[in-house]
């Protein structure tokens, strides 16, 4: 590398190394599953904090998606347009 003041320019007369590049220099297989032995050694019951968790945050899902259903139900009725007949005498019709 060389930097020239007066023009305030640096050079580089470095090679390009394309050839190797550390990320792509080496590779590591994937591990397999072997679904037969997962399913044979699954137990719900030495699984039951797994089995708990699940469930329970399932469980909160479905109580916040009816909350949720119910506070949308309720929103569209406030955005639903009405008519307000005016009673006066330029019988005229708002809508809110």
């Amino acid at each position: 590398m060389e930097w020239l003041p007066d023009s305030n320019k640096i050079t580089c007369f470095c090679s390009e190394v394309t050839d190797l590049v550390f990320a792509n220099s080496f590779f590591v297989a994937p591990n397999t599953i072997d679904f037969s032995t997962v399913f044979l050694k699954f137990s719900p019951i030495e699984q039951a904090a797994v089995m708990g968790a699940i469930g329970t945050i399932f469980i909160i899902y479905l109580i916040a998606l009816i909350f949720l259903i119910k506070l949308d139900k309720r929103d569209t009725l406030k955005v639903s347009v009405k008519n307000n007949y005016t009673l006066f005498f330029t019988n005229r019709i708002y809508f809110t």
